[in-house]
């Protein structure tokens, strides 16, 4: 049977609904899911009604303060209007350096500015997003690094995804340029977006005495970004079965507290999965009302999940 959705998520909670015996039908860009009793609409990744209240994940300040009043673990982090860049900077300095500047209300990864530990570094991304935006997020930055994307939905996280910046491995011959249309071509192969390379990309491989040209050594994992999304080149490792149950619980237990929030993916700094979580290991760095199922269900490493289905299986 020929799906009537083109976006991945769309296709893979379609494919779920005619597994079930659910009918699907399109209505304007949506498609509707229905079992002849109750109808849900999926929107891109977004399925079922939402609260107005997650509208407020669209903005980095906002969010970072509810989440505060839920009692989650977060990173210190404030908001900047253009005009406010030495408030901004003295604001920095307190938080000590590394710090991380993004957009208050984008995504994906987009003009997300980190490991900035000067005071020069800071004003020219500060001004790079403040101009771009009028404004620009401050926030300390983890001291531990590894980021994992929690999806959950109804209650319950049915997936935890580990995301690993954009990388190549180095084969002794290949020059960094070739390797990474090498693994863009692999890339698309698996339905992944590319690795995309632009200044960021320049300034991570200038701090690690390289350039595209460079040669890596056979084996030599050579990362590309600082930032892990999936949606500029960075691959999934999903490691639910693997991860310390106190997270999950954790995370089950912040998501429970948001009143009428059917799924939400959770980005989250752990420093050690493998340990319980504590008021120190683990910081949540965002939320996102629109979560993705392809880093999911087509994971670089790991058992895919199949989430369609258990969604299916709670709305009808």
């Amino acid at each position: 049977m020929e799906l009537i959705s083109s976006n991945i998520s769309s296709m893979h909670f379609e494919q779920a609904a005619i597994e079930k015996g659910l009918s699907v039908t399109r209505s304007s860009k949506s498609i509707l899911i229905s079992d002849g009793r109750r109808k849900v609409k999926v929107n891109n990744s977004l399925i079922g009604k939402q609260s107005p209240l997650t509208k407020v994940f669209n903005k980095k300040g906002a969010s970072k303060l509810l989440l505060k009043t839920l009692g989650a673990n977060v990173l210190d982090g404030y908001l900047f209007n253009a005009r406010e860049r030495e408030k901004a900077l003295e604001y920095a300095r307190s938080l000590g350096w590394p710090v991380v500047v993004k957009p208050d209300d984008e995504n994906k990864g987009r003009s997300v500015y980190v490991n900035i530990e000067s005071d020069q570094d800071f004003i020219r991304y500060f001004d790079r997003v403040a101009e771009k935006y009028g404004s620009a997020f401050v926030e300390d930055q983890c001291k531990f690094s590894t980021e994992y994307r929690f999806y959950c939905a109804g209650g319950r996280a049915l997936a935890v995804t580990k995301r690993v910046p954009a990388n190549v491995v180095g084969d002794g011959e290949s020059s960094l340029i070739s390797l990474v249309e090498a693994k863009n071509r692999l890339k698309k192969e698996r339905r992944y977006p590319r690795i995309k390379l632009n200044d960021e990309v320049d300034r991570v491989l200038d701090k690690q005495g390289l350039s595209l040209d460079s040669v890596p050594g056979k084996g030599r994992t050579v990362y590309l970004r600082s930032t892990s999304n999936i949606s500029t080149g960075g691959d999934s490792v999903e490691v639910m079965e693997d991860m310390h149950s106190s997270y999950i619980d954790s995370l089950e237990r912040v998501f429970s507290r948001l009143p009428g929030t059917f799924i939400a993916g959770f980005d989250v700094f752990i420093r050690d999965m493998h340990q319980p979580a504590s008021d120190d290991n683990w910081f949540i760095c965002e939320v996102n009302r629109r979560p993705a199922v392809r880093m999911h269900i087509y994971p670089w490493e790991g058992r895919p999940k199949n989430i369609g289905k258990e969604i299916m299986d709670m709305l009808f």
